[in-house]
């Protein structure tokens, strides 16, 4: 439901910048309307469609995440060296 806080849109500063790989393709990314087909579906058994997603601050190098995806449901949040 539309109105559970977890499942609401969300907008990211404009300070972040994210990068996303969705099975070894990059994705433009853009403004997304919820009628658009998501780019990583999740499924009620747990596996997901893999991704990687990088998080970075141009103005403060370093920070930078990566947060990656498995087909099994697993998710692996790093912080990256520069």
């Amino acid at each position: 439901p539309s109105n559970e806080r977890q499942l609401q849109l969300r907008q990211l500063p404009s300070t972040i910048r994210m990068a996303v790989t969705v099975e070894g393709t990059a994705v433009e990314m853009q403004a997304v309307k919820p009628e658009d087909p998501p780019h990583v579906m999740i499924s009620s058994d747990g596996e997901m469609t893999p991704f990687q997603m990088e998080l970075t601050v141009p103005d403060e190098p370093s920070v930078r995440l990566r947060l990656i995806g498995g087909m099994n449901g697993k998710l692996t949040l790093d912080r990256v060296a520069r």
